[in-house]
């Protein structure tokens, strides 16, 4: 629950981001086209004052033990934003493609979004972006193509 409600928040302030009020500072992190683990930790001091705002509002919206907290936040918050920032899907997740191609915001699929800069918005999951219909029309072949599948499109 606890995910889902962080995944909600960094999905709305990532549309925020995007916004012509603060494009501006969001671009800095945009520089990265081509994604790597690193381009997560490249933004402007206002993405960053955004993004830390959404952590009292997890916590008032989902209480919750300081320890867990940590963890999404502290641990899995930094694993899954630099896998989603590798620009590559490893070997190993091609056994969950089809949990994980119609469930995570993975690596390709937020590569997208770099490239494009106007949809799949999601963090963890892709359910914010399915609910709001933000999901780029060519993540179906871009998962295709990560998968080793051959795509229509």
């Amino acid at each position: 629950l606890f995910l889902l409600v962080q995944d909600l928040m960094f999905y709305l302030t990532h549309r925020l981001l995007h916004t012509k009020h603060f494009q501006h500072f969001h671009r800095v992190h945009h520089s990265s086209v081509i994604p790597t683990p690193f381009a997560f930790y490249c933004f402007h001091p206002v993405e960053a004052i955004v993004h830390f705002i959404r952590l009292p509002l997890i916590i008032a919206i989902c209480p919750t033990n300081f320890f867990v907290l940590l963890f999404a936040e502290g641990v899995m918050s930094n694993v899954l934003n630099a896998y989603s920032h590798m620009n590559h899907e490893p070997a190993w997740i091609k056994r969950f493609k089809s949990l994980h191609a119609h469930l995570a915001a993975a690596s390709a699929y937020h590569g997208l979004h770099h490239i494009r800069g106007n949809g799949n918005y999601g963090g963890y999951f892709r359910l914010w972006d399915r609910l709001w219909g933000t999901i780029l029309p060519e993540s179906a072949a871009i998962d295709a193509k990560a998968y080793g599948e051959k795509s229509d499109k």
